[in-house]
């Protein structure tokens, strides 16, 4: 499974659990939950997008950035 695979994942499993936590937590913090979960969903969005739309191009083909040693 590559590392973006696993971050989808991992991301999921957090919007999971923080949903499955909405009767506890939406009586105390409202607004701090869907905050939560509204940060939650943007992340899962961006890493299913980067899934799905690859660069034509892997980081360790890319040249080191100029000032930093190599």
């Amino acid at each position: 499974m590559t590392e973006l695979n696993q971050a989808c994942e991992h991301a999921y499993t957090l919007l999971r659990e923080h949903i499955e936590r909405y009767r506890q937590e939406i009586v105390v913090e409202p607004m701090a939950w869907r905050t939560r979960c509204k940060e939650l969903v943007e992340n899962l969005d961006w890493l299913e997008f980067c899934r799905s739309h690859p660069l034509p191009w892997s980081p360790k083909q890319l040249p080191p950035p100029t000032g930093w040693p190599t």
